[in-house]
């Protein structure tokens, strides 16, 4: 079975020859043509990286980096990603299973998570909706325009506000 533990540049290197296409199509949008290039541009921007691995072997890495924001705003807002390889499709089950403790590992100390999805990667989108993102707009992205979606999940208070 598949498990999860904080991730290495050397999962990023390893698993980048093997993203999924979806994933692949999404870097390179963005501008990157190196996916390890720009794997290791996510992860060395986060604050918290994971790696799902089976057998020793890095399926997925997912992390959040904080978003900047402007000077006065108190919303602690944080950019999360993941990168899979189609290892993970095997082990689909397994993934929805503890989807929503994955994200969990990465909401803490953000009051929202966001993020742009490329809209040709359906997929990943009914996932992050299952998982309680919502969509916000769909947005022209990348070297060429191409269609992103917005996503936003607020995390909800640990503590209720005092009267």
């Amino acid at each position: 079975m598949p498990s999860y533990r904080l991730a290495t540049r050397e999962d990023c290197i390893r698993m980048a020859p093997k993203l999924r296409k979806a994933d692949q199509q999404e870097i390179e949008a963005g501008g990157y043509t190196d996916h390890a290039e720009a794997l290791l541009s996510s992860f060395d921007g986060s604050q918290r990286a994971f790696c799902i691995e089976h057998n020793g072997e890095p399926i997925a890495v997912y992390g959040v980096a904080p978003a900047e924001t402007w000077s006065d705003s108190k919303v602690r807002l944080g950019v999360c990603w993941m990168l899979a390889t189609d290892g993970l499709r095997t082990h689909w089950r397994w993934f929805l299973r503890h989807s929503l403790e994955i994200v969990a590992m990465i909401e803490g100390g953000y009051d929202a998570l966001f993020n742009l999805v490329d809209a040709r990667n359906t997929v990943h989108i009914r996932w992050v909706e299952w998982c309680g993102f919502k969509q916000l707009e769909t947005v022209p992205y990348g070297v060429n325009g191409e269609p992103f979606i917005q996503i936003l999940k607020v995390i909800p208070c640990a503590t209720s506000p005092q009267d």
